[in-house]
């Protein structure tokens, strides 16, 4: 075969091929994705009982020697297997302030909070009751949406766990529509706590005080949840109006090997 590379119309017919093809590389060539799966075994604090177990699949990629989730998928099964609840967050937006919806079967209710351009949160809540109520309150810059807060504790990590810093965040309360202020930092572990660090969030308002309490996570030596202490997202089966005050222990299956 002869040369082609001076044939212009050669040039010209091979040039769209290579876009079509290179356009067509998955971003996990570029980036590698990389998956985390685990399950967190949820027991009342009061009688001890295993009262659901969640089962969570998350996929993003390592930037450094950090595992950036970009979705999550989350489902809620009762002790006899069967699943009531359903979760899916999406971090495009950012890493603090996910987008997310949760829909609880049982009760035929169903939250969405949908970040726009992180600048205001758009949320929908079909309420147990079947009313429909909506929020639109504005982001705050130390604003965090439910399980961004592992973001949050990665990002601040040298100074909670090294320096011993307290760190003000505006906490979502997507049923009340509002960002409210809490405190995290570093504390002793409390009995039965799995993890090698303990971290507390805490109410700095005197008014949230009234119906917030006091958090507990855990983390170990490689940055992952092992423990939830404090009332959970999920409503009691008995008792639609009161959530799970629980113990949540996590138990991994698959992590990312970011710090290669």
């Amino acid at each position: 075969m002869g040369n082609n590379a001076g044939n212009p119309r050669f040039s010209q017919s091979v040039t769209p091929l290579l876009l079509s093809a290179l356009l067509a590389i998955p971003a996990a060539a570029v980036a590698e994705e990389r998956e985390a799966l685990f399950k967190g075994e949820v027991f009342a604090r009061d009688s001890g009982e295993l009262v659901y177990t969640e089962y969570h699949e998350q996929q993003g990629s390592c930037e450094g020697n950090r595992f950036r989730i970009l979705d999550h998928q989350v489902r809620y099964e009762d002790p006899d297997g069967e699943v009531f609840a359903v979760k899916t967050l999406n971090y495009q937006e950012s890493a603090q302030r996910p987008s997310y919806t949760i829909e609880d079967m049982r009760y035929n209710e169903k939250m969405e909070v949908i970040n726009g351009n992180d600048r205001r949160l758009d949320i929908r809540w079909k309420t147990p009751d079947g009313d429909e109520k909506t929020f639109n309150p504005r982001v705050k810059s130390n604003g965090v949406v439910d399980a961004g807060f592992e973001a949050l504790a990665q990002e601040y990590w040298d100074e909670l766990v090294n320096n011993g810093e307290r760190i003000r965040i505006d906490f979502l309360a997507s049923t009340r529509g509002k960002f409210y202020d809490f405190e995290v930092r570093k504390t002793d572990a409390p009995s039965g706590l799995t993890g090698d660090y303990a971290f507390s969030i805490s109410s700095r308002g005197w008014v949230t005080r009234w119906f917030v309490d006091e958090i507990i996570v855990g983390y170990d030596q490689q940055r992952r949840l092992t423990d939830y202490m404090g009332l959970t997202n999920i409503r009691q089966h008995a008792h639609k109006d009161e959530n799970y005050d629980a113990h949540i222990q996590y138990q991994y299956a698959t992590w990312p090997d970011c710090a290669g």
